[in-house]
This record gives C-alpha cells, structure tokens and sequence, in this order.
C-alpha cells in the first residue's frame, strides 16, 4: 500500500525537533521561530504573479511566521502543482502566505518579493511534489514509482535528470537509494542557501545570568527556505522518531497534554486501531 505524507507528519516533526527545549508547547507551537512577509493582497498581471504594493511600503505587508503558523506548509505548497486550475491555486496561496521567491539557482533573495513568474512557481511547487514523493516511495520500498518520478520531473531540477540518466545504466532495486539521497539533499541545500542559525539571548528578568537564556533559532529569506527547512526537519529526523509498525505514520513522543507522561519511546503503534489491524494483517499471513 502507497505511504503517503500527511499534515500529522509534518506537525508532528515540528513538535519534536522544531523547537529547543524538551517540553511539549500547546497546541504544536514551536519556539523560537522567524517570519516571513505577506503583502495585503497579489494579483495577476500577465504571466506573473505581483504583489498589489510595493516592497517598501511596509504598512501594507503583515508578518507570517511559518514554522508556529503552518507546520504542513510544504506539503500544502508541493499539492499545488496537482491543483486542476493552477494559477487560482497559487494565487490563493500567495494572498495566505507569500510569494515562494528565491530558487536554488537564484544569487539573490528579496525578503518581500513583489513578483514571481507563474511557470517559476510551478516548477517549484513540482520539485517540492517530487521530492515529497521520493520520500514517500522510499518509506514503502517502491522502487518502480521512485524511478517514474525520476524521469517525470528530469526538467525539475538538475538533480533528478542526473538521477534518471544514471538509472538508465543501474539494475533495478537502487531507486530508492537515490530517492533517500535526493530527498534529503534537495531540502538540505535550500536551507542552506535560503536559512540560517542564529544566537540570541531571551533576558528572562532574574538577577543573575541563567544559561537557559541562550537560545538558538533559525531564519530564512523568505516563505521558500521555510517551507524546504519543514521538509529538512522531516527528513533528518527519520531516525530519532518512531514509526507506526501498521501505517508507518510518525509517532509522537511528546506528552500528550503539557505536564503528563511522555509515551513510552519503543512505544509500536498510533492507536489501537493500528494495533488491532496489524495484528489482524499478521494473522491472514
């Protein structure tokens, strides 16, 4: 059966690695977090999408804080490219949450992008599709769909052509090597182009210095580098969280109201449910 991401994954994730300290914080907020830019309206003008104002009329963009605000944003932007009317589509996602300005290949980031050509924002929403699905297809073991994606989306980026091109020459049973490569160096070089790390320290108004006011948090130019920092998160913490052993979805290991017990760490399923249907699959064995 097809694993398929969802918005749990992603919130979950971010409930667990996004934030610095241990505790679980209500509601799935993470802390600390950084904004990004959303101009009060965007419209079409010919081939592009614009923002109705110009970038340095602050008073008419708003703050955004992606992280704390919309966990599952990548997932939401990489459905887009699947959307049947598309511009509409992304149209409606600029009004919510900007323009996803600055590609990989871009030497320049505006922080409030007045501007973005409607073929660019497919492609990036297609490359962000790809990638999600890679990922996908390696957590069910599907080598055959990790292969069609590859030549499906050579002209996404570089690195799915050099891939498809390289399997060409492979026996079958290596795409899914390469798709847990890509999955997680694509998301990986956005953020490093497109976030940074940075030191600060949350004066919390004692007398004396606590070294629990040292806080590190991370940034990003714009809605692009947060939403690929979602997906990085994701990826990295494929080892440090568990998996339900039915419907392979992660398990949260935070309390599940602030001040109760966290759940057991070798803790196997979501649910009773999936507890009882793997239990049930095992037997029809």
């Amino acid at each position: 059966m097809r694993r398929t991401l969802s918005s749990d994954d992603f919130k979950r994730v971010n409930d667990l690695v996004g934030r610095p300290d241990s505790d679980r914080v209500v509601n799935g907020t993470v802390f600390p977090d950084s904004a990004c830019w959303v101009c009060r309206d965007y419209e079409i003008r010919g081939e592009h999408i614009v923002a109705t104002e110009r970038s340095d009329n602050v008073e008419h963009w708003s703050l955004f804080f992606p992280l704390e605000d919309a966990p599952d944003l990548f997932l939401r932007f990489s459905r887009l490219c699947k959307e049947p009317d598309f511009v509409k589509a992304a149209l409606t996602f600029a009004r919510r949450f900007g323009l996803p300005a600055g590609d990989a290949n871009s030497d320049r980031h505006k922080d409030r992008a007045e501007s973005l050509p409607i073929a660019h924002f497919l492609r990036e929403s297609r490359r962000a599709w790809a990638t999600l699905t890679l990922y996908e297809c390696v957590l069910t073991g599907d080598d055959a769909a990790a292969r069609e994606i590859f030549a499906a989306h050579r002209e996404d980026d570089d690195l799915f052509r050099e891939v498809s091109d390289a399997l060409e020459h492979q026996p079958p049973g290596l795409e899914c090597h390469h798709a847990l490569w890509v999955a997680a160096t694509i998301p990986y070089s956005m953020v490093e182009r497109l976030c940074s790390q940075k030191l600060y320290m949350q004066v919390a108004g004692r007398s004396r210095p606590d070294p629990s006011w040292i806080k590190l948090t991370w940034e990003f130019d714009n809605v692009l580098g947060a939403m690929y920092l979602q997906m990085h998160q994701l990826v990295v913490a494929g080892g440090n969280v568990s998996r339900c052993e039915n419907c392979q979805r992660i398990i949260s290991l935070a309390p599940p109201r602030p001040g109760r017990r966290r759940p057991r760490k070798d803790k196997r399923f979501c649910d009773d449910a999936c507890r009882q249907a793997h239990h049930r699959s095992k037997k029809k064995a």
